[in-house]
């Protein structure tokens, strides 16, 4: 039990790491683990046109259908999935935010997500504010249904690439970016929490490896095999609450790319929603 809760806090502090403006926050990440297996698959639609252009006065872009279509279409079926029903959608702008620099930035800059079951039921809202230029707010607020909102600070570079997120209370996280490595590396307390996601020179995801010397820290990483623009192959290594710094190879994924094959397969392994 002790092994699991541990391993809980640790995919939270990933992903609190990997969340480029902090948007996720340390209390309620714990919530966001999944804990069916690791096939269970939720689908939550997200109807959004926000910040796209119009394609003439008056023209309403038909994203925020994409939804409806993927389930007239059978997707929640064929995926075995749990239907989990639909973000708000919020009203679309064509106007183009001043603050911002992008269009609909004023409706972008603040969204909310609220998700229920028949045991559960929470709400989120997300505010930027503070812009220092397209893309670069300084401020997240993030505020829970019912509860004290809390934030964070956002520092950019030269190239508008977040540097640094500090939290109203507790450490810091901070953004390395070595362009000759092609790697990108996170730090929260000095060391305590790490991870270095690596790239190849097109972009790509290469491997994404986390740790840290926290005494609850459990090491893990993913490394991905591409061919073309295509992911083929994913492998999820991790270690364990007894021995935190060897890793272990915990699940190999192939993903296939012919629908047909996809549809028909009956064993095997199949395209995965990453769990963080």
């Amino acid at each position: 039990m002790a092994s699991q809760f541990n391993d809980l806090q640790n995919a939270a502090r990933r992903r609190m790491l990997r969340a480029a403006a902090g948007a996720v926050a340390a209390a309620h990440l714990p919530r966001l683990v999944r804990s069916e297996p690791a096939r269970g698959v939720d689908i939550v639609g997200a109807p959004s046109n926000l910040g796209l252009r119009p394609l003439r006065p008056g023209h309403i872009p038909g994203a925020r259908r994409a939804p409806g279509v993927l389930r007239a279409h059978r997707v929640v079926e064929r995926l075995g999935a749990r239907d989990r029903g639909d973000v708000e959608a919020t009203v679309y702008d064509p106007s183009t935010d001043p603050a911002s620099g992008y269009r609909n930035g004023a409706n972008l800059a603040t969204y909310a997500w609220t998700t229920q079951s028949a045991d559960y039921t929470d709400g989120w809202t997300y505010a930027y504010s503070d812009y220092q230029g397209p893309w670069q707010p300084a401020r997240e607020t993030v505020t829970e249904t019912g509860g004290t909102p809390f934030g964070y600070a956002l520092a950019y570079d030269s190239y508008g690439r977040l540097t640094t997120v500090t939290p109203d209370s507790g450490d810091p996280t901070t953004y390395t970016y070595d362009d000759a490595a092609l790697t990108i590396t996170a730090d929260t307390g000095n060391g305590a929490w790490t991870e270095v996601l690596t790239y190849d020179s097109a972009g790509r995801e290469l491997a994404d490896a986390w740790g840290g010397s926290d005494p609850s820290a459990i090491a893990g990483d993913y490394t991905f095999a591409w061919d073309g623009d295509n992911v083929v192959a994913e492998t999820y290594r991790s270690a364990t609450a007894d021995s935190p710094t060897t890793l272990q190879t915990i699940e190999v994924d192939t993903l296939r790319y012919d629908c047909a094959m996809a549809r028909t397969a009956g064993t095997g392994h199949a395209a995965r929603i990453r769990r963080h």
